[in-house]
């Protein structure tokens, strides 16, 4: 599996990464809804019931009773808002602010998982160059071994020296099977990342890692912390505050409204008659209500203070970021200053090694002498092929520091 498939796996395999497209087509929803109300609404209100006592007039002439005990009303009216003093405009920039910020949030996630996910592939490309370097070990001292027994037939070794070549090549076996269990524990975690069902199957990095070339330090790379959608969002949320103060404001205003009905019924407006009729009407209706505690004014107060403290959270959280950017990048050139020593380290343990083969052969090397520098030989391949990816992953923290989703250090 390369790296870039393992994080396209993480990515459709995150489930907070579904919630938050989910939470986004609800915004979505929210904003379609605060439009809706700059339309007009059609009520429809019908009643139909029986009065068993009416109302009359009696007179020394006539007795007449008012309306009728059967009674049937259906009332249609249209109403369209006029001036709101800016709820709806300030509703609709509102949700407008937050469905950026959701989507900005679905970013947030998604740059996490895939950091995550790069870093989890490295620690299994770490397990499984480990399982490599202890394996060509394992390969030197079975040749070690085999030469110490040649020479015990020949006379030229004695007993000591094949319990030690033994004793080593034991000794490299527990440890060759302590760094296959850590491949495997490395390998469940990434398939737990991605997702993958079949506990049964190992996942083996297919690609190499280039060789690390030095990071070029630009104060233009740094300000790229500005673009993390964590700031983003929160830009957009800073605004969605402001436009919720501009709501609880809007309070302060009266609602008018225009509206035309039609009636139609049975007594209906004829009172007299039991019969049916109809009308239609038009006109303007106000609303304006005040709360005489200061219920609007605490609350306008309450949303801007909502808002500040969202601007403060702003810049505190800007100040982390540029600092764990900086960090982040100190610790990519240590981590390559550190691959360079130890890959001069590397060089000196092989031209050692292959020189004390040498003198081990011709007899003027001791044969826990040679053991001793095979062991170095292997900790030296180890720490290289360590130091690669301890560089890539200081790298995989730097990209995730300034908010890039590059996926870097693989070979084609």
């Amino acid at each position: 599996m390369t790296l870039d498939e393992a994080v396209d796996r993480a990515l459709m395999n995150n489930k907070s990464l579904k919630a938050a497209a989910f939470d986004t087509t609800a915004v979505v929803f929210d904003n379609y809804r605060a439009r809706s109300y700059r339309y007009p609404s059609l009520s429809i209100n019908s009643k139909a019931r029986f009065i068993s006592e009416l109302q009359s007039i009696t007179t020394s002439l006539f007795s007449k009773e008012i309306g009728s005990k059967e009674q049937y009303q259906t009332d249609v009216t249209l109403s369209v808002p006029i001036f709101t003093g800016g709820k709806i405009s300030s509703r609709i920039r509102m949700t407008k602010e937050q469905l950026a910020a959701s989507r900005l949030q679905f970013s947030t996630i998604r740059l996490q998982t895939i950091h995550v996910s790069k870093d989890v592939y490295y620690q299994l490309m770490a397990a499984d160059v480990s399982v490599k370097a202890t394996e060509a070990s394992m390969v030197r001292l079975d040749i070690i071994r085999q030469n110490v027994e040649n020479l015990y037939q020949s006379g030229l070794a004695d007993s000591l020296d094949i319990l030690e070549t033994m004793l080593a090549y034991e000794t490299g076996s527990r440890s060759l099977s302590d760094m296959k269990t850590n491949f495997i524990n490395a390998s469940d975690v990434l398939k737990n990342v991605i997702g993958e069902t079949n506990l049964s199957i190992e996942i083996v990095p297919s690609k190499a890692l280039e060789i690390p070339t030095k990071p070029a330090y630009s104060s233009q790379t740094l300000s790229g912390v500005a673009g993390r959608p964590e700031l983003s969002r929160l830009v957009h949320v800073i605004k969605a505050a402001d436009e919720a103060a501009s709501e609880r404001r809007a309070a302060y205003f009266p609602n008018i409204s225009g509206f035309a009905g039609y009636s139609y019924g049975m007594p209906n407006q004829d009172m007299f008659n039991k019969s049916w009729n109809d009308y239609f009407s038009a006109g303007i209706s106000l609303n304006w209500s005040f709360n005489l505690g200061r219920e609007t004014s605490y609350a306008v107060k309450s949303a801007r203070a909502k808002a500040s403290s969202l601007e403060m959270s702003y810049r505190a959280m800007e100040e982390a970021l540029v600092l764990k950017a900086k960090i982040a990048y100190n610790n990519t050139l240590k981590s390559f200053s550190s691959y360079e020593i130890v890959q001069r380290e590397l060089q000196f343990a092989r031209r050692k090694y292959a020189l004390a083969q040498q003198k081990q052969k011709e007899g003027n090397l001791s044969v826990n002498r040679l053991l001793e520098m095979e062991a170095e030989l292997t900790t030296a391949e180890k720490r290289y092929e360590a130091s690669i990816i301890s560089f890539y992953r200081a790298e995989n923290d730097f990209l995730y520091a300034i908010g890039s989703d590059k996926t870097t250090g693989v070979t084609p």
